[in-house]
Parts: C-alpha cells; sequence; structure tokens
C-alpha cells in the first residue's frame, strides 16, 4: 500500500468543502401561530434556471414557487397540491408583500418585516381590520407568511 503526500491535504479539503455546503444551504422557515409552531416551509428548486420552490410542511400538500426573473421575483405563487394556484404574494417594497386570495381575486393581508429572519402576518378581517395571524422566523420570510396565510396551516 502507498501513501501518497499529498492525501491528508486532500482529505481537509473534501472536509471544508463539505462543512461549507451545509453552512450555505438554507434552512426551514417556521411558521407560528398564537406562539406556536404550526408548520415550516423547505426550500426546494427546479433545475439551476427554473423557479426556486418551497414545500409547506404542514396539515394538506401545498408549495410555493417563485420565478428567477427579476419580474418573476416580485411574485410569489401558493399551490394546492394539484398544481393550481391558491394564491399569491405581491411586493411592495422591501419590508412588505401583499398577500392575495386568487379566485376571487381578493386581498387576504400583508407580510411585514420586522427583522432579517422575522415576518410578521397580518390578517385582513371581514370587517375592514387587521388583526396579527401568526409570524415566520427564517431566511425565506415573504414565501412563509404567504403560504401560512393561503395554505392556513393549523397544525405542527
Amino acid at each position: 500500500m502507498r501513501f501518497y503526500a499529498g492525501a491528508p491535504l486532500l482529505l481537509v479539503a473534501m472536509v471544508a468543502t463539505g462543512t461549507i455546503a451545509a453552512r450555505t444551504a438554507k434552512a426551514p422557515t417556521q411558521m407560528y401561530r398564537d406562539g406556536e409552531k404550526v408548520g415550516r416551509l423547505v426550500p426546494g428548486q427546479i433545475g439551476k434556471i427554473r423557479a426556486e420552490t418551497w414545500d409547506v410542511d404542514c396539515e394538506g400538500s401545498a408549495f410555493v414557487t417563485r420565478g428567477r426573473s427579476g419580474r418573476d421575483r416580485l411574485r410569489i405563487n401558493v399551490h394546492h397540491w394539484d398544481g393550481g394556484v391558491d394564491g399569491y404574494a405581491l411586493f411592495e417594497s422591501a419590508s412588505r408583500w401583499v398577500i392575495y386570495q386568487y379566485y376571487p381575486r381578493k386581498v387576504l393581508g400583508f407580510a411585514l418585516r420586522r427583522s432579517a429572519r422575522r415576518w410578521v402576518v397580518l390578517r385582513l378581517t371581514p370587517t375592514g381590520w387587521m388583526d396579527e395571524f401568526g409570524y415566520t422566523s427564517g431566511p425565506d420570510g415573504p414565501p412563509a407568511a404567504a403560504a401560512l396565510l393561503i395554505a392556513n396551516c393549523p397544525d405542527g
């Protein structure tokens, strides 16, 4: 058996590469209602160029998508398990997204940035008032906020 002088260096490089990849992978975003965790959003991707996707990990089988082009990044779609769009969120500013029901089209609420990793979800009530519906914690706040309000995750 031969021992190569560069083998320890190669092993260190492989471990470092794996550690960096693990660190840069996006973590799930948690969704909360009434202070209790009700679900999470798990990131994914369709190819290198196509849309970003997230699986909604709560009761039901919703999933979330957002395109890669500049215009497509301004809209986040929440899909039913069969692929139909249930609702969407539109970018309004760096700290605010408006969340809509798809059909009939109406405003359901808003996602408001509170910090880099926390977004508050406000729901529009039938009387026209807004109440705090829940919040998200993690790197994908706006997609999680849209999923929380549209998919209406009841249990964690």
